[in-house]
């Protein structure tokens, strides 16, 4: 497993060119436009998994942070609902090679997912 924390605030719009998909517009639409601030998706926490059928590493889990680092999505969830990158044609290079990252422990992504139980 690989994990990252990516910022998309300041990748967003590049995310949005370089894919030129709806996916893309709607999330641009649903975190940056509402008037809460507090429910902005500032940071995302990705877990990838390595898929053998098509080679890629894959998101599996992730996590919606703002900009304070308060967790505002975890996906997929109950309702199963996937997720925003999991159901999207964007694999671990992708993200390295477009948008800011750092690296994570699987420690804190473990940490972070489980505080919301």
């Amino acid at each position: 497993m690989k994990y990252l924390k990516v910022k998309l605030e300041e990748s967003k719009g590049k995310v949005i060119e370089s894919k030129g998909c709806l996916f893309f517009w709607i999330l641009d639409k649903l975190f940056t436009h509402k008037s809460n601030e507090e429910n902005k998706v500032t940071y995302w926490l990705l877990e990838f998994e390595y898929n053998d059928w098509n080679y890629k590493n894959e998101v599996k889990r992730e996590i919606g942070l703002n900009e304070n680092g308060r967790i505002i999505v975890r996906l997929p969830n109950k309702k199963n609902e996937i997720g925003f990158w999991a159901d999207e044609d964007v694999d671990y290079l992708y993200f390295i090679n477009h948008l800011k990252y750092e690296k994570i422990s699987q420690e804190y992504f473990e940490e972070k997912w489980n505080e919301l139980k």
